[in-house]
């Protein structure tokens, strides 16, 4: 399916606007869905405010920035707020202001997601049967904004590293399964990336987030379902060195704990089978 809509819009005392708005959909199965695909490409033109914002003082530790006198001024200009690398020291939060900023924007949204799902051949031998056990699911999302200028169209959503690029958001999600929803051994490696940037009145502001995760699933006997949850998630946030470094910490915290909470379980479950075993023993010495 294909849309498109472009316009020219004649002025008398600014300059002419040149508008596209399009939508391209695009859908297919191969092979008797051994392969999927479902792309949508978008693109729109219209304005973006600027978002504007301030600082405002509170209590001791209730707040997330700091305030730095760098030209020793004794003004409390924007550019002199961090993030607090101490909880004494966070005394400030951000508000969001309204604002009249509007520009010229050009969007690209670009959104596609692919799966190769060999189940159908569970019931055929050789490799056909080893690779049903497996399924593969991938989605990708980029929506960007530009700043149009000389009514030039930016048309590759892929352009998101370019001096003009004033919002994005960027999603990235791959899921490898083996015996899907099966609980024989079930396991899923999942890698998510997303990436947000927006445009203020001073600077951009961008936030990047990484994460690994492994599931495992297996079901003993009738009663008995063994289960763990094992990821490491990175979040960097460019503006501020030291807020990275801080999740880093956290998150490797996190990961230390759930392994020992994963550990704790094993330990719990081979030990009651191992009472069940001496029951058993012990009943059959008995006999």
């Amino acid at each position: 399916d294909v849309y498109v809509n472009y316009r020219t819009v004649k002025n008398v005392q600014i300059a002419d606007e040149e508008s596209l708005n399009s939508k391209i959909v695009y859908k297919q199965q191969v092979w008797h869905q051994f392969l999927s695909f479902n792309t949508v490409y978008q693109t729109r033109s219209g304005t973006m405010p600027l978002q504007d914002y301030n600082y405002i003082e509170t209590e001791p530790g209730q707040g997330f920035y700091m305030w730095i006198d760098y030209n020793e001024n004794g003004i409390k200009e924007l550019n002199e707020f961090e993030i607090a690398q101490f909880a004494d020291q966070a005394r400030y939060l951000r508000v969001v202001l309204p604002t009249i900023n509007y520009i010229a924007t050009h969007q690209n949204i670009f959104s596609t997601s692919f799966i190769i799902n060999p189940q159908q051949w569970s019931s055929r031998g050789g490799i056909k049967n080893v690779m049903s056990h497996f399924y593969n699911q991938t989605s990708m999302l980029i929506d960007s904004k530009q700043q149009k200028k000389d009514n030039k169209l930016n048309l590759n959503p892929f352009d998101v590293d370019n001096e003009n690029l004033l919002g994005l958001i960027f999603n990235f999600n791959n899921s490898f399964y083996f015996n899907k929803g099966e609980k024989n051994f079930s396991t899923t490696y999942r890698y998510i990336k997303t990436q947000n940037k927006s445009t203020t009145t001073i600077d951009g502001l961008e936030n990047i987030i990484q994460l690994h995760q492994l599931q495992f699933e297996h079901e003993i006997g009738d009663f008995w379902l063994l289960n763990f949850d094992i990821g490491k998630s990175k979040n960097e946030v460019p503006e501020f060195k030291n807020l990275t470094q801080q999740i880093k910490i956290l998150d490797l915290l996190y990961v230390y704990k759930n392994c020992l909470i994963i550990l704790i379980r094993v330990l719990i479950l081979l030990f009651i089978m191992s009472l069940k075993i001496k029951k058993i023993q012990f009943l059959i010495w008995k006999n």
